[in-house]
């Protein structure tokens, strides 16, 4: 299954545009989302409970980075990447991060 996890860190900021682009890459991704600021994982409710459904196979997809600043006409130029990896048995977030150089804190 592929799920999108998008999170804004203000009920200011528009998340339809995170939605949009991880629909546009992978239509059938059921979409997880959040309001939360600050760095540590282990707060993030929605997260945590997208980290607790996914399987092996399983795909988690998000935008990285859109500029803030940008005009929706420009959105496309402001999304840096997408990060998809697929769930294997005995993962440990610890590992991800990991894998990916960034940290879990």
């Amino acid at each position: 299954m592929d799920y999108g996890y998008c999170r804004i860190s203000t009920k200011k900021q528009h998340i339809e545009r995170q939605i949009r682009n991880i629909l546009e890459y992978s239509p059938k991704a059921v979409i997880i989302q959040e309001v939360f600021t600050g760095t540590k994982f282990q707060e993030r409710k929605e997260l945590n409970r997208l980290l607790r459904l996914v399987v092996k196979n399983d795909r988690i997809k998000t935008v990285t980075a859109i500029d803030r600043e940008e005009s929706e006409d420009t959105e496309q130029r402001g999304m840096q990447c997408y990060i998809i990896y697929f769930v294997q048995s005995g993962d440990t977030l610890w590992n991800i991060a990991k894998r990916y150089h960034t940290t879990v804190d």
